[in-house]
């Protein structure tokens, strides 16, 4: 494949327009966000963990239900225990780190976590 072609597939350019729209997602992306296909409901949180969250939402589960994937998964792989907010009191200031700190480790192994969240679907 050419170049350029790479470039769309990997979101450096626009799959649509072809223009330069910043460092690689890994993903097509298009900054056209009225194209029908475009018009999605997931999660708009960048980083590791806006794509944890969004993996998750797109094989159908909600977003505290990907939140709870995140505290399983780094419970049995990285032995970390990610406490429960009160009332959504202390989420921000203590949940939310400890979820975007193990979706970092969990971005660095993707292909892992995939299996694994696979295995449990099933």
């Amino acid at each position: 494949m050419g170049e350029i072609a790479d470039m769309m597939l990997d979101g450096t350019l626009d799959f649509y327009t072809g223009e330069y729209i910043g460092r690689s997602k890994g993903f097509p992306r298009t900054i056209d966000k009225s194209l029908p296909w475009e018009q999605r409901a997931y999660n708009k949180k960048s980083g590791a963990y806006g794509g944890i969250i969004n993996f998750c939402m797109q094989k159908g589960l909600t977003h505290s239900q990907a939140n709870g994937i995140i505290k399983v998964y780094s419970r049995e792989k990285f032995n970390v225990v990610i406490p429960k907010a009160k009332g959504g009191i202390g989420f921000k200031e203590k949940v939310l780190p400890l979820l975007i700190e193990s979706a970092n480790k969990m971005q660095e192994n993707f292909s892992e976590f995939k299996s694994w969240f696979n295995s449990r679907k099933q």
